[in-house]
């Protein structure tokens, strides 16, 4: 049954650190809001990486696992983890940084271990509405926003963006306030998306700069209330000190 399914998720850093990326505790918290059970893992590239990348593919063997990519240099540190799990026959869905997005169709080109790429924007909802569909064994493949492999074949077919939402009141961090962050003291709040500038060298605008099924402008923001409401939910548990941020 998928409610008994749990989504598997790496975000793999060059580092030991756990990089603090609003966009990706926002996303956690999406999807644990929408209901989908999931596992985090970080990769530990300083142990015996043969014996470590075995003993992590078996615990996804057949499974559905997310990667979230925030830059595109990630992807050799992974290539290697990647051959290793491919045998194991997961799912493996990629997504994260807008270079993601830009770069798809010439990613799923390269790396034969990847399966599928969710694309910004609205990447969040369309993650949610993917793994849904996986696991119900629904046809996922009409969906908007994602860019895969045609089963069978080296076909890469990208569908079209997802509409933009005309605000951001549908994203919060509720869910993964008790997530401990490189920075314990600083809770990240998303404020707004996007840009008021439509500079034609921006490679992060290129993707979604407007909307043209809806006419909406990439900028868009968080409400005034949902943002004191999770200001205010926040320091009722004990959080005093919070980073506002505005992601392009």
């Amino acid at each position: 049954m998928a409610e008994d399914r749990k989504l598997f998720v790496i975000y793999p850093t060059p580092t030991d650190k756990n990089l603090f990326d609003t966009d990706f505790y926002t996303l956690l918290s999406f999807i644990k809001s929408n209901r989908i059970k999931y596992q985090r893992f970080k990769l530990n590239f300083k142990t015996d990486r043969a014996v470590y990348f075995k003993e992590l593919a078996e615990k996804i063997k057949n499974e559905v696992v997310y990667f979230y990519i925030s830059d595109l240099i990630y992807l050799d540190k992974i290539r290697k983890f990647l051959s290793v799990l491919r045998k194991y026959n997961p799912l493996i869905i990629l997504g994260g940084a807008p270079s993601i997005t830009i770069k798809a169709v010439d990613i799923l080109n390269h790396f034969n271990s990847i399966d599928i790429i969710v694309r910004a924007p609205e990447d969040e909802k369309v993650l949610v509405y993917l793994v849904k569909g996986i696991w119900k064994n629904r046809d996922w493949e009409f969906l908007k926003g994602i860019t895969f492999r045609k089963s069978g074949s080296n076909k890469v077919i990208s569908t079209k963006n997802l509409p933009l939402s005309k605000d951001l009141d549908h994203l919060s961090n509720f869910g993964i306030y008790d997530e401990k962050f490189s920075c314990n003291e600083w809770y990240p709040i998303i404020t707004s998306r996007g840009c008021n500038y439509n500079c034609q060298y921006c490679g992060y605008q290129v993707p979604y700069r407007v909307d043209y099924e809806t006419g909406i402008n990439f900028w868009r923001k968080k409400s005034e209330k949902k943002v004191v409401d999770e200001i205010e939910s926040l320091i009722s548990k004990g959080i005093k000190k919070l980073d506002r941020k505005s992601v392009v």
